[in-house]
């Protein structure tokens, strides 16, 4: 009482659900072995970022501290880019040739006196200048910026003449 083509299509079709089932299993099972991996690598990511972001705070705590040690250095420091730019002057620095001007940001030129723009040009870096300020004698120290970093420029420190012994 049965048709054998329709007894045949419906066994196929079995069959087929049955592989189709297998194949998902497999495919579920891959699927949680993949999952796993992202899970693992997404913790070892996040471990690698938060140790990333810890150097990154360390890095601008140091960096701030550099910074305030310079600002407060009791010797008036200027610090030049290449084009003749001020990138840094310290409070000493600003309180001598500032004239309540801030210095950073201007060029040599018309922030520094003609005594120090020349020690830019004529000073090798790494020696030293005698220069009269203002009836106040100074050696200048001249450093080139630009060995352990991408800046490139000068680095000048005036020590008032009593205090070099």
């Amino acid at each position: 009482p049965w048709d054998d083509g329709q007894v045949r299509a419906t066994v196929k079709e079995a069959f087929r659900q049955q592989e189709m089932a297998r194949e998902n299993e497999r495919l579920d099972g891959e699927l949680r072995v993949a999952h796993a991996q992202l899970s693992r690598i997404n913790g070892e990511l996040q471990k690698l970022l938060d140790e990333k972001l810890e150097q990154a705070q360390r890095n601008a705590i140091s960096l701030n501290i550099a910074q305030e040690c310079l600002h407060r250095m009791p010797l008036p420091i200027v610090g030049v880019d290449d084009s003749g730019m001020v990138a840094l002057a310290n409070e000493r620095a600003q309180a001598l040739f500032g004239n309540g001007v801030p210095l950073v940001g201007s060029s040599v030129d018309e922030a520094l006196p003609v005594a120090i723009a020349v020690c830019l040009s004529k000073v090798p870096a790494g020696e030293t200048e005698q220069v009269d300020m203002a009836g106040q004698q100074f050696t200048v120290l001249c450093r080139h910026l630009g060995e352990a970093s991408y800046s490139c420029g000068r680095l000048l420190v005036l020590v008032p003449r009593e205090e070099i012994r």
